[in-house]
């Protein structure tokens, strides 16, 4: 779990298009004027993806554009080379938790994407492409496979995600 409570836990933005702090356990992205692809990393990862199968980021975003429908995670591995649209898994706003603080928890479900395999070494996550904005974002959770299943999803749980067990 990257908490960010005490600093950005490694994850950096993208500097052509947004600045971020971490404080009191919120990092705050904040998109540069004109651009619309704010997007935060963490590189340097080693997480197995046989053992890890989805992430989830439970944020708020303050400016959606017409565009935004949805937010994107994107991943590199050993195996399958650096970030492409191939390497892309999606989560669509309508279909999100949003829970009683207004913050959106987006599961991102890699297993059903193909080129999930090998160590997953960075992950690249992008909450807008249609405008400018400020997001905060308190938590990323890599979550496990349990007994070599996916663990639950948001619909089943009804976004509760204190049942998880198994957290990078």
């Amino acid at each position: 779990v990257y908490d960010f409570s005490s600093g950005d836990d490694g994850w950096k933005t993208y500097a052509k298009a947004c600045t971020g702090s971490a404080e009191n356990g919120i990092l705050k992205v904040v998109s540069v004027e004109g651009v619309n692809d704010p997007q935060i990393s963490k590189t340097g990862l080693t997480v197995d993806t046989t053992k890890y199968d989805k992430v989830v980021v439970r944020f708020k975003y303050d400016n959606y554009g017409k565009e935004d429908k949805m937010c994107n995670l994107y991943f590199a591995s050993d195996v399958t080379g650096g970030y492409n649209e191939a390497k892309n898994t999606k989560a669509y706003y309508n279909e999100c938790y949003v829970d009683e603080e207004g913050y959106t928890w987006a599961e991102f479900v890699l297993f059903r994407n193909e080129n999930w395999k090998g160590t997953c070494t960075a992950l690249r996550f992008d909450p807008a492409s249609g405008g400018n904005g400020t997001y905060l974002i308190d938590k990323i959770i890599i979550t496990e496979k349990e007994n070599g299943t996916s663990t639950p999803s948001a619909a089943v749980t009804g976004g509760k995600y204190d049942g998880i067990t198994g957290m990078v």
